[in-house]
């Protein structure tokens, strides 16, 4: 089998079921545990998985930094405070 079939096939159990497992995934394409390893660390360097001990999730959107909301936050505030001193004026 090769690499772009295994990848495919991984990407698809992946949405399938949210999550693969390293020897499941090993007895399935008959393949070593290493070489399972080796596709799961090329895909998630390449950010289309992540790897977990034993396997595989799928991605996970990142919400906001905590710190980035904050900043917005602030910014409004500032805003509103301009607004009211220019109202109050």
């Amino acid at each position: 089998m090769l690499k772009a079939e295994r990848h495919k096939y991984i990407m698809t159990k992946l949405v399938e079921e949210q999550k693969v497992v390293t020897t499941d995934l090993a007895l399935a394409l008959d393949l070593s545990e290493d070489t399972i390893r080796r596709d799961l660390n090329e895909l998630d360097s390449k950010k289309l998985l992540e790897k977990v001990y034993g396997g595989a999730v799928q991605v996970k959107e990142k919400s906001a930094d905590v710190f980035d909301i904050h900043i917005s936050g602030e910014e409004e505030k500032k805003a509103d405070r301009h607004k009211s001193i220019v109202v109050t004026s």
